[in-house]
């Protein structure tokens, strides 16, 4: 059998699946919300349910579509010129059913998720005669009614929903070819929105099952139809990070990530491809997998669930750092500090003593956040997967550390770091100081 030139491994080839920080979307092969399953996630709440553009009539189904990168989606379609002969060269002896007439117009779309999600959506008449297409975005909780419906998770996957409420839906024009519709959840104890901000060189029109655009194609110029959206989670607002044809915005937690997080990475440089390759892959893939969330190190905190679900799970992330320590100790130093916050202080068999947080128990679950040595268990950990030493010395060394009380949100994280920081400053000291607390048995 023939070498092929590229390597693709999809795991699912049904789906488009982007995601950042915790911020998530499930899509169809052909970049469109379409079926219940389907979705944007925020904070594991969907907040928009289909999303799908027609043209002329017909849902597009692109020639092509795929995830370039973690986080963005790019699509092609043609569709038939309405121009028909017209805009077909004049030596063309079939000119009315010719390949310029039939892929006459391409449209390509541009998908970002993060801090909501933005769409740029590219018309081009390949043709040379003008031609006019109507465009509807639509936008519904199924496919009846247009709205959010903020259904959870769980909710989505099982059929069945924990809590309900009316969805009061609202479209504004803002000026000439600009509008704004609004998705509000109307339930009392759950401030939800969804935002939806539309820009097109046309006047745009509310049909109530979805938004009009006619566009006036003339020959060889482009147009953009603009679209962002942002969520409103327990009335906190959250605006999409990036722009016109992926452009960081300044307010993006991402711009941190991608410069601060990756100029401190450690540097490879390899004679073999492969090796390289290898490498800077893996740089990328820990980086897409940043939580966003927090402050400072905290960003960088590894998320788990995709392609499911974005969310912080406390030993993921902390062994994702672990693993990862030698390429960037900040990692490691941020999941500290986010998975702190959600540690509870005070256990309670019977009554959960504080709802939404964890317990970890020493005789239990290895602690990873104690305030006394904490970087002791974590060597300890990465000597044991690396089979530098045994088990029996390593259980040893994790229930003499783990003894020490838990570190909570109410209690300084500074000890952990400052271990950190001090003995990972050499390899010797990164690979030795947790065997020496160890008595082998």
């Amino acid at each position: 059998m023939e070498a092929k030139a590229i390597n693709r491994l999809r795991l699912d080839p049904e789906k488009i699946i982007l995601y950042r920080g915790l911020h998530l979307l499930l899509a169809d092969r052909y970049g469109m919300i379409s079926s219940n399953e389907q979705g944007y996630f925020y904070e594991q709440t969907r907040f928009i349910s289909k999303h799908e553009l027609h043209v002329q009539g017909e849902r597009i189904k692109p020639a092509s579509c795929n995830a370039v990168e973690p986080h963005s989606s790019v699509s092609y379609s043609t569709l038939r010129s309405p121009a028909g002969c017209e805009g077909a060269p004049k030596r063309d002896p079939d000119s009315g059913s010719g390949e310029v007439v039939e892929k006459g117009i391409e449209i390509q779309v541009n998908t970002y998720i993060g801090g909501g999600y933005h769409q740029d959506v590219h018309v081009i008449n390949h043709t040379l005669a003008s031609a006019a297409i109507t465009l509807k975005l639509i936008f519904a909780a199924d496919f009846a009614d247009l709205k959010a419906d903020f259904a959870d998770l769980k909710d989505v996957e099982s059929g069945k929903r924990e809590q309900s409420a009316p969805i009061e839906r609202k479209f504004e024009t803002m000026s000439q070819g600009k509008g704004q519709l609004t998705f509000s959840y109307q339930h009392p104890d759950i401030n939800h929105a969804t935002r939806i901000r539309v820009a097109a060189p046309c006047d745009l029109g509310d049909e109530g099952a979805s938004l009009r655009a006619k566009l006036i194609l003339p020959p060889r110029k482009p147009e953009i139809i603009s679209i962002d959206i942002s969520s409103s989670f327990l009335g906190e607002t959250i605006e999409p990070w990036y722009g016109l044809d992926g452009r960081m915005m300044e307010h993006s937690p991402a711009k941190v990530s991608s410069s601060n997080w990756l100029n401190s990475c450690v540097r490879l440089e390899s004679s073999n491809p492969g090796v390289q390759d290898i490498w800077d892959r893996a740089i990328a893939d820990l980086g897409s997998l940043h939580s966003l969330q927090g402050e400072n190190g905290e960003l960088f905190t590894p998320m788990g669930g995709i392609p499911k679900y974005a969310a912080l799970f406390g030993r993921d992330a902390l062994m994702a750092s672990i693993q990862s320590a030698l390429l960037n100790p900040e990692t490691l130093k941020g999941s500290l500090l986010s998975v702190g916050k959600w540690t509870a202080a005070v256990r309670d068999d019977r009554y959960d003593a504080q709802a939404g947080r964890c317990y970890i128990s020493a005789s239990s679950v290895p602690l990873l956040c104690s305030a006394i040595r904490p970087l002791c268990i974590i060597m300890g950990i990465i000597r044991h997967r690396l089979s530098i030493s045994s088990p029996r010395r390593c259980t040893l060394l994790i229930r003499r550390t783990g003894s020490s009380s838990p570190w909570s949100g109410t209690r300084s994280a500074r000890p952990s770091i400052g271990w950190i920081e001090t003995a990972i400053s050499t390899a010797t000291d990164f690979m030795n100081i947790a065997p020496s607390l160890a008595k082998p048995g």
